[in-house]
């Protein structure tokens, strides 16, 4: 594979090189309503500069998408690891404090749940 890569990037480059040595034609661009005046060489230029860019584009699309994967990957890992401490894990019990011991408290130190009017 890389000497098949290394093969398309020396023909590129060939076809490049006679593009820009022979492009001396006058030429028009028409780009979003702007006619820009240049010859074969800029048409070529600007053929390139997009290929660059839909080239830079996949990339970081791939890259963006390599990162929602891996971040998947390690969101389900996390899950199924503290699935398993859960499991291994005492059961906690919560008691109320007793009347006699709110009143002691300043109302400041109270639970939200224990402040809550009852019933």
């Amino acid at each position: 594979m890389i000497a098949f890569g290394l093969f398309l990037l020396l023909a590129i480059g060939i076809v490049a090189g006679f593009a820009l040595a022979s492009g001396d034609d006058p030429a028009v661009l028409n780009l979003l309503g702007f006619d820009i005046e240049t010859n074969d060489r800029g048409i070529f230029a600007a053929g390139a500069l997009c290929a660059l860019g839909v080239i830079i584009a996949f990339r970081v699309i791939v890259i963006g998408w390599r990162r929602v994967l891996r971040r998947r990957r390690e969101l389900r890992e996390l899950r199924g690891s503290a699935g398993q401490t859960t499991e291994e894990l005492p059961e906690v019990h919560h008691h109320r404090r007793s009347k006699s011991a709110d009143s002691e408290d300043d109302s400041d130190d109270r639970d939200h749940f224990e402040s809550a009017p009852h019933d």
